[in-house]
């Protein structure tokens, strides 16, 4: 068994806006399918009873603005979670500064802009945004490979430890319990959210599985790890 995870990113809408080409999103599909509210309720309520402090990231491979619910979801997390952080992160295309004020004044701390043009990081940059990312054009030099997803991105790929099964837990709009952020293909699945409480599937069979080839850098055992330069 593993410490609680120290984050949890939930996919509310499976879409983006951007057909990035160093992004799997580029080619796969997405369904544009939103997190029903009775799953999204359960997901939140369920990190409340068991006492979780950490991060509630409300984004996973996809455009969280897209969500018109989203500012509902921020606030409702908030009013479960009044002491944990609840962040976002965006690509800034639908994001006004008036929209960002209104996210704030309702309970989100954080918000991350990953600028991938000069246009919108010179819309955001004089904003109270934390952190600005702004991405040059070598692209290839700035992201690892997501899996094997992403073609002619990222370095060799090594045999090590990866923290993320560790310390992170990835929810899609549907309620599949993802094994990393990078599995775009929904490979990897450790459980269901609409059948099982959020801690029975983090100390599940599954999970603990990866963590122990993890453990001991031996990725090549393992479906998606090991085609990742992460």
């Amino acid at each position: 068994m593993v410490d609680i995870f120290k984050s949890i990113q939930i996919q509310t809408i499976y879409e983006c806006n951007l057909k990035c080409d160093f992004c799997p999103n580029s080619y796969i599909k997405q369904t544009g399918e939103q997190m029903k509210w009775k799953l999204f309720y359960k997901i939140i309520d369920n990190l409340k009873n068991i006492g979780f402090k950490g991060t509630v990231k409300l984004y996973l491979m996809n455009e969280p603005l897209l969500d018109d619910r989203l500012l509902k979801m921020v606030k409702y997390t908030k009013c479960q979670l009044p002491d944990n952080e609840i962040m976002i992160s965006t690509n800034g295309v639908l994001l006004k500064e008036d929209k960002l004020n209104e996210f704030l004044k309702n309970g989100l701390n954080k918000i991350i802009v990953s600028c991938y043009t000069e246009y919108i990081y010179n819309k955001v940059k004089d904003w109270k945004v934390s952190p600005i990312k702004f991405y040059e054009r070598d692209l290839q030099k700035q992201f690892y490979n997501r899996g094997g997803n992403s073609k002619n991105y990222g370095g060799e790929i090594k045999q090590k430890y990866c923290k993320n099964p560790f310390e992170q837990m990835y929810i899609t709009s549907n309620g599949k319990a993802l094994l990393c952020c990078a599995d775009y293909r929904r490979k990897v699945v450790m459980g269901n959210v609409n059948k099982q409480d959020l801690i029975e599937i983090w100390n599940g069979k599954k999970y603990n599985y990866y963590r122990s080839y993890l453990e001991q850098g031996r990725r090549k055992n393992l479906k998606l790890c090991k085609n990742c330069n992460y």
